[in-house]
C-alpha cells in the first residue's frame, strides 16, 4: 500500500498539505504515519500524474494556501485500488526491532524497564484511541451501525485499532511476566 492511495481516500473534499497532515494525525495514526514533507512529495507527484488539481486560495489566517481535490482520474485510481484484494504490507515495528537486539546488552533489567515503558505507551494509545470512540458515540446517537458509509468505515478502522492496542498490551503482560520469572531465575 502506498501513501498516494491514503492521500487519495482522504481527498473527499478540497484540503490543504496542512489540512492533510491533520488528518492523518487525528484520524488514521492508529494505522498509517506521514511526515508532512512526504505529503508535500506525495501532493506534488500526484498532482504530475493528474490525480489531483490544485488551486491557491486565501488563508483566514496568514498566507494563501494551495488546496488539492481529486480529478475524476483520481477518483477512478482510488476506486481501483479499493476494489482490489487486501493488501499487506512490509509492516514495521521499531520496538520489536530493539527487542530483538536488546540481548547485546545482557541486562533483563533493562528489557523489563522497556517492555513496561512499552506497555505504558500502548495504554495512552489505547486511551486516545477509546476517547475518541467515546466521543463519536456521544455525538452520534446511530454509531456506528447506522453512520453514512464514510464515517462507518472510518469507525471499523478504529475499532481495529484499539483491538490492536489491546493485543499489544497482552503481549507486553506477557513478556513482563516472562522476563521478570527469568530474572528471578538467575539471582536464585
Amino acid at each position: 500500500m502506498s501513501i498516494e492511495h491514503v492521500i487519495l481516500g482522504l481527498l473527499q473534499k478540497p484540503l490543504s498539505g496542512y489540512d492533510i497532515k491533520q488528518h492523518f494525525d487525528r484520524m488514521i495514526s492508529h494505522f498509517w504515519a506521514a511526515e508532512q514533507s512526504q505529503i508535500y512529495r506525495t501532493l506534488k507527484k500526484l498532482e504530475q500524474k493528474g490525480l489531483l488539481k490544485s488551486k491557491v486560495e486565501p488563508s483566514e489566517r496568514g498566507p494563501d494556501r494551495k488546496v488539492y481535490s481529486l480529478t475524476p482520474a483520481g477518483r477512478k485510481s482510488l476506486q481501483e485500488w479499493l476494489r482490489n484484494e487486501p493488501i499487506f504490507g512490509d509492516e514495521r515495528y521499531a520496538f520489536v526491532a530493539q527487542l530483538c537486539f536488546m540481548g547485546e546488552l545482557e541486562d533483563l533489567g533493562q528489557t523489563l524497564s522497556f517492555v513496561r515503558q512499552l506497555k505504558e505507551m500502548q495504554e495512552e494509545t489505547l486511551a486516545e484511541l477509546q476517547g475518541c470512540d467515546a466521543a463519536f458515540r456521544e455525538c452520534e446517537p446511530d454509531y456506528p451501525d447506522d453512520l453514512p458509509h464514510r464515517e462507518y468505515h472510518f469507525a471499523l478502522t478504529l475499532d481495529m485499532g484499539i483491538a490492536l492496542a489491546k493485543a499489544k498490551i497482552r503481549w507486553c503482560n506477557q513478556v513482563i511476566k516472562r522476563v521478570e520469572a527469568r530474572l528471578e531465575r538467575e539471582t536464585e
